[in-house]
């Protein structure tokens, strides 16, 4: 199996029984067979035992975790990561799908000088359909640092999530962010593939990125990781947030946000030379 290492997709769910099924079929239609899928069930009270117990019957490589009471998504995922057996891991939301040549896409791609790999993805979104690209053929933790250029899934070793340090548990949004970045500190650079790879959709109910936890989120993400960042990345991060906030930019109150107290004088004085240098111009 050396040509073939084994691959764990980890699903977390919570009361999404039906949406569950279509995820399900989606990975064991996969064209890459030695695959192993564990479900972890993050307190579930609708039909989502006895949808996995038809599973479990049917496919000996499906595997069904339960959280008696919800803990979060970040901590079924990690529940998922720590029972995992294969030697790759990959992710997927209970309410996606992956197209059949997701995972053999992903693990050809795959070399050891990468963090992690990523493919595009299509977006459905109410009656819009779209592709998310990246822009890059190749990331490095720096383009990173501006903007989540990956998505929310990725391909990776079962170690890699551990030297990372799995994900962040406290994080009510954006961990996929902070995992992926902080995959990257340990190598900075990740490799993308243009043609999509699986279906995100994005008009499913309940999903975070529509509620208040998105902004504190983000907010928290943020204010972890932008010790790493430049000037420039920070604003581009904080317009961000301004954006979800539904607030419009400015710049004199995201410098403030910015930067500390002893910064300030410089950042002043080179806006104003900014300004002087566009009136001369």
């Amino acid at each position: 199996m050396k040509q073939h290492p084994l691959v764990t997709v980890y699903i977390p769910t919570h009361n999404r029984a039906v949406v569950l099924e279509r995820a399900l079929k989606s990975v064991i239609s996969q064209t890459y067979k030695n695959i192993e899928i564990i479900v972890v069930d993050d307190g579930s009270v609708d039909k989502t035992e006895k949808v996995m117990q038809q599973f479990k019957e049917k496919y000996s490589f499906v595997k069904y975790l339960k959280h008696d009471e919800p803990k979060g998504a970040n901590a079924a995922r990690n529940y998922a990561i720590k029972e995992a057996k294969g030697y790759f891991i990959t992710g997927l939301d209970d309410d996606d799908e992956m197209l059949p040549n997701h995972i053999i896409e992903l693990v050809e791609a795959y070399d050891k000088r990468y963090a992690y790999v990523f493919a595009a993805f299509n977006v459905f979104e109410d009656n819009k359909v779209y592709i998310r690209r990246c822009k890059f053929d190749h990331i490095t933790l720096n383009d990173m640092l501006y903007k989540n250029w990956t998505g929310n899934q990725v391909l990776t070793t079962r170690k890699m999530f551990f030297d990372a340090g799995l994900f962040d548990e406290s994080l009510p949004a954006s961990q996929d962010y902070d995992m992926w970045l902080r995959m990257l500190k340990l190598k900075p650079l990740a490799k993308f593939l243009n043609e999509p790879t699986y279906n995100h959709y994005a008009t499913s109910h309940n999903r975070i990125t529509t509620s208040k936890k998105r902004k504190k989120g983000c907010f928290q993400c943020y204010k972890k990781h932008k010790e790493m960042m430049s000037i420039a990345q920070r604003q581009q991060n904080l317009r961000y947030l301004r954006h979800i906030d539904g607030k419009k930019n400015s710049s004199f109150k995201m410098i403030h946000t910015l930067n500390s107290i002893q910064k300030w004088p410089r950042l002043y004085l080179g806006l104003i030379i900014r300004r002087v240098i566009k009136v001369i111009n």
